[in-house]
């Protein structure tokens, strides 16, 4: 598929401070793309830069086909030359102009004839559902409507990319749903291309087609939300995106086929899992495993060679599911169970795991790289 931005090896230091490392990526047309990361990790510095609002020291930005970028050869469009429409964290709209006005501001800055003003300004309250609102003041509409005005406004100049810092992060927890997937139908409607930068997951995944997750200024993977989840690449990309829990084990035979490990206080349980090329060969190592990948039962006074018995620490109940803490040994993991399943702080539990990570013992790189894929317990 054709790339409509293709960033090549982008640098860019703030004195000591390396905020963007040697980036390389693209993103193609029609592509809803978000860049997720911890705060201070280079995502805004790299998305102000593809808007032509920084400039980095080293390496190249194309968009649409046009070099808007080159530290090598000193060329450096400006953020107004550029084929883009931007949506910042605050909204930015002018309080003494009316939806209307504001949505059009951009197009009169360009001396737009005024009938074409019209007629595209209307088209993109149609769109964003706000039709008949175009004479109100911005005082007299909701957060979320706020929010599409500064889309509109962003839409009405009919840009090659449009580029959303955070654009959702001042709406309460259930406008900021809604207007999630208000955003990916206007993204499907228009076929624009978006590069999404957020540092909340439950957005990235939700929305995006690829995601590049950040830290450190680098990019460490991107991928589908699934193969994010389900295939991190690295520590950091296991850590951050969803949550993880981390098991002692002991690897006991490994071959072409797969790999046997023992966990559990003692190291009772024994587990058959997918062998892959960061799995240690024997002794001592890390099961890493998600909270929805634990199954619990009350406890099992003969449970079988794959269960490891545990007592709930703590509870949460979340409407559909209840969030345990489950002490196995010395360690602490969370099991995330259907709602009709009520166990008590304090019950005793037969633990087992559906799916797991095996990770080198006392592996704490971040960069580290990790199995390429979800091992599943046989």
């Amino acid at each position: 598929m054709t790339a409509i931005l293709t960033l090549d090896g982008l640098t860019k230091r703030y004195g000591e401070v390396m905020a963007v490392y040697n980036l390389s990526l693209t993103i193609r047309r029609n592509e809803f793309f978000s860049l997720i990361g911890p705060s201070g990790c280079g995502k805004t510095t790299t998305l102000r830069s593809v808007a032509g609002l920084e400039s980095a020291q080293k390496g190249r930005i194309e968009m649409a086909g046009s070099t808007v970028f080159d530290a090598a050869r000193r060329r450096d469009l400006p953020a107004n030359k550029r084929p883009i429409g931007m949506v910042f964290q605050s909204y930015a709209i002018w309080p003494h102009m009316t939806i209307f006005d504001n949505i059009a501001y951009p197009l009169k800055v360009r001396r737009r004839p005024r009938d074409e003003i019209r007629r595209r300004v209307q088209r993109v309250l149609d769109m964003l559902g706000m039709g008949a609102l175009g004479a109100r003041m911005p005082s007299q509409l909701s957060g979320g409507q706020q929010q599409r005005v500064a889309l509109g406004r962003a839409l009405v100049i009919e840009p090659r990319l449009l580029l959303l810092d955070e654009p959702l992060s001042n709406l309460d927890a259930k406008l900021r749903e809604s207007m999630r997937a208000e955003l990916k139908q206007v993204q499907r409607d228009t076929g624009l291309p978006i590069l999404y930068v957020t540092h909340d997951q439950d957005e990235a995944l939700a929305m995006s087609d690829r995601i590049g997750v950040m830290s450190g200024g680098r990019l460490h993977q991107v991928g589908s939300p699934s193969e994010i989840y389900t295939r991190p690449a690295t520590r950091f990309v296991l850590d951050f995106i969803g949550s993880v829990s981390y098991l002692p084990c002991r690897v006991l035979s490994r071959d072409h086929d797969g790999v046997s490990v023992a966990w559990g206080e003692d190291f009772e349980a024994r587990a058959r899992l997918a062998v892959n090329r960061d799995t240690p060969r024997e002794g001592a190592a890390s099961l890493a495993v998600r909270p929805e990948h634990v199954r619990l039962t009350p406890k099992e006074e003969q449970a079988a060679a794959d269960a490891a018995q545990g007592v709930v620490k703590l509870r949460a109940y979340l409407g559909d599911a209840w969030d345990y803490h489950v002490r196995v040994g010395n360690s602490v993991i969370r099991a995330r169970t259907d709602s009709a399943l009520c166990l008590e702080e304090g019950a005793e539990v037969t633990v087992r795991l559906r799916q797991a990570f095996v990770l080198s013992a006392g592996g704490n790189d971040p960069n580290a790289p990790i199995c390429p894929a979800a091992l599943e317990a046989r």
